[in-house]
């Protein structure tokens, strides 16, 4: 992922955003964390923003009101007796 200076708030991607969103993407853990590691807290917040920006352009609803399948699922992990 190149370094550019960035807007805050991405209205729409460019070419370039969306090429350092699909490094973000597929990078494996460990090159994530050694990229997270060499790059300014400015990079930081871009990848943030192109998380995000990706997150509204592909209409991905990040709200949950329907929570019964969670409690169910993570119920099986609650020690009895403790609620």
């Amino acid at each position: 992922m190149r370094p550019q200076r960035h807007v805050v708030g991405i209205q729409r991607m460019n070419k370039h955003d969306r090429d350092n969103l699909a490094f973000l993407m597929v990078i494996s853990p460990e090159g994530l964390a050694a990229w997270y590691e060499s790059v300014s807290a400015d990079d930081h917040a871009y990848a943030m923003e192109l998380l995000y920006a990706a997150q509204i352009e592909f209409g991905i609803n990040t709200e949950v009101e329907d929570l019964s399948d969670a409690k169910s699922e993570l119920s099986r992990f609650t020690l009895k007796g403790i609620k």
